[in-house]
């Protein structure tokens, strides 16, 4: 009986020693990184790990959540086991995870025999990889879920007749269900959608992107060794089959998701490194960018409303009164020999398909087929390439994040403060790599000082500010609109350090001046307002807006905008007022900007009471 309890004990003691050096040897070739990267685990600030994975599916231990290290003793049970099925298809874990299979097998920490894995094989020869791009598409400004822009995987086919029959793996936040729009923010803000990996042939998120929206799309084709391409396909498979994970729109989002996916690629990428507590879609293409060696090449996909704008911009007056002619039916396109007019008649035809849902009305269907038909007898034409001379890639645009050193006067006080706003783009700032004269800004905060009170207090708190100046033509007439939520001086009632907090929204229409570089815009809406400095502590009232834009060189731009507004409960005379400001902006480097506000605010029927201001700055980006 001793003997046998020695036994036992010394057996127990082998096996627990077994364990745990498997566990080192993990560490000790390097792999433990490689795991942690593969079930997507992340240190907190005591150094303990946590996946942000969500699925319960994907994790073959009850703890493997917050264990990397019972997950792996538990994979590799399931992986010689052959059970638990695991996922939505139920397959054997070898086949649930066949990149976490072929990892710790190649690595000599497994030794059995391969499953069949019928599913994946078929799906992954069908799938054909051959190389991978991380893909951009530009912001879309009239939904609240795109401002920021969006990110996918293009998988690349071997052999292919066209890129567009290549296979696009996308991921994103299921918002099917029903409910209101403060809702659908609410949930994006704070993880109440759930995110899933899908798959579709490119040419449908092409379609989508391309032509639906309008949105131009960046092609970043990635630097990967063949086998690289291969550890990023099988983590696909992994994940579209078991896994999903809580969607936050500003942090665990469509980049940083597919950024965690990237990186297994290559073993020195870290494409989920945060430098603040927000990570937008542009910030994993400039990571990536900027990785040295990361980035093949990139291609460019102009939207169809910027390819429909340079055409039309090609033709000369005579041209454009054909082209009016033929698309209103007063000209039969059998009698048109020019083929600039030609080719910009199918663009046109093409663009409002797609507005219409895929559909033309009879009349435009019946015209369209005409000018293809009449296009199909010229074999060549004028005006068929274009050089997209003004780059706008994603990963050259400044940092979202600005600190300011600001001076100036207010009246005849001299004042002096510094401001900071986490993101992300305004109207004054350089548009290289954003949407040209759109604003987004989020969580801003001024601070000054006044030499001749000698106080030092909050000038302006920005929650949120966005601007969509859509220019208004006859094939997109789309309307432009505001809103914001601040906190900032209230310039038009007596005395200094008197602020308000102001919620405002407006729409209207912008207009082209001649070039997309020179816009006016024109918005009426409605403002709320609040002070403890007001007789009545609120008001409510109809707004005003107008505003001319410049930007006559990459690196300046000027604003001259203005704004009447009223309060609808008590006089007109005396409490409607007027805000004029004109600014100015230079961009001397790439995250370092000069500018000048100058500011007058009035009540109308009490000009000596106006409040001029001039503040001159230099912002750092980052």
């Amino acid at each position: 009986m001793k003997k046998l309890l020695v036994t036992i004990i010394f057996l127990s003691m082998a096996a627990s020693c077994e364990a745990a050096s498997l566990y080192d040897k993990l560490q000790g070739r390097m792999g433990l990184q490689y795991w942690l990267k593969l079930l997507h685990y992340k240190p907190n600030f005591w150094g303990h790990y946590k996946s942000i994975t969500d699925s319960p599916n994907f994790f073959l231990d009850k703890n493997g959540k917050y264990n990397p290290e019972a997950e792996f003793y538990a994979s590799i049970k399931a992986f010689k086991d052959g059970k638990p099925l695991v996922g939505t298809l139920k397959l054997h874990p070898q086949c649930a995870f066949p990149e976490r299979y072929r990892f710790l097998k190649e690595i000599g920490l497994l030794n059995t025999m391969d499953a069949p894995c019928k599913d994946f094989k078929e799906w992954k020869k069908g799938i054909n990889a051959e190389s991978i791009s991380l893909v951009f598409s530009t912001s879309f400004p009239n939904n609240p879920a795109s401002l920021f822009g969006h990110t996918f995987i293009r998988i690349n086919q071997k052999g292919k007749k066209s890129d567009l029959l290549d296979y696009a793996a996308t991921y994103g936040a299921n918002t099917s269900e029903e409910g209101s729009k403060f809702r659908y923010v609410f949930y994006g803000l704070f993880g109440g959608y759930k995110g899933y990996f899908n798959f579709m042939p490119y040419y449908q998120k092409v379609n989508e992107y391309n032509n639906s929206e309008s949105r131009d799309i960046y092609e970043y084709k990635l630097n990967l060794e063949p086998d690289g391409v291969d550890r990023i396909v099988n983590h696909l498979w992994e994940l579209y089959t078991t896994a999903w994970f809580d969607y936050y729109f500003l942090d665990e989002n469509c980049s940083l998701i597919l950024g965690g996916v990237l990186e297994l690629g290559r073993d020195e990428w870290n494409l989920t490194k945060k430098d603040k507590w927000y990570y937008l879609p542009a910030d994993l293409i400039k990571l990536i960018a900027k990785t040295k060696g990361a980035v093949d090449e990139v291609g460019f996909r102009p939207s169809i409303g910027r390819r429909l704008d340079w055409r039309l911009s090609s033709l000369n007056s005579g041209e454009k009164k054909l082209f009016s002619a033929v698309k209103s039916g007063d000209v039969i396109s059998e009698q048109i020999g020019n083929t600039k007019v030609l080719d910009a008649l199918i663009v046109y035809f093409d663009f409002l398909k797609h507005k219409e849902f895929g559909v033309l009305r009879p009349k435009h269907k019946k015209i369209y087929h005409q000018v293809l038909l009449r296009r199909s007898k010229f074999k060549d034409g004028t005006a068929i390439k274009k050089d997209w001379k003004r780059d706008n890639k994603p990963d050259l645009g400044h940092g979202p994040q600005k600190f300011s050193l600001i001076a100036g006067a207010v009246n005849d006080s001299s004042v002096a403060g510094i401001h900071f706003k986490f993101g992300y783009h305004d109207l004054l700032d350089n548009d290289k790599g954003y949407e040209p004269f759109s604003g987004l800004d989020f969580a801003e905060i001024g601070v000054e000082y006044n030499y001749d009170l000698k106080e030092l207090d909050i000038s302006h708190i920005g929650v949120i500010n966005i601007f969509s100046l859509h220019p208004m033509n006859f094939y997109d007439p789309r309307f432009s609109w505001q809103v914001g939520l601040n906190q900032l001086f209230a310039g038009e009632i007596d005395g200094m350090g008197k602020t308000k907090w102001r919620a405002d929204g407006g729409a209207g229409a912008t207009f082209n001046l001649g070039s997309d570089y020179f816009r006016w815009y024109f918005m009426f809406g409605a403002v709320a307002e609040t002070s403890k400095h007001f007789e009545n502590s609120w008001r409510l009232g109809p707004k005003v807006d107008t505003g001319l834009l410049m930007n006559p060189t990459e690196k300046y731009k000027l604003t001259l905008t203005g704004r009447v507004i009223g309060d609808v409960i008590r006089r007109i005379k005396k409490d409607y007022y007027g805000e004029a400001v004109l600014g100015q902006s230079l961009w001397i480097k790439r995250n370092q900007e000069l500018r000048l506000n100058v500011a007058y605010v009035s009540r109308f029927g009490s000009f000596d009471r106006s409040t001029y201001s001039a503040r001159f700055g230099w912002n750092f980006c980052f």
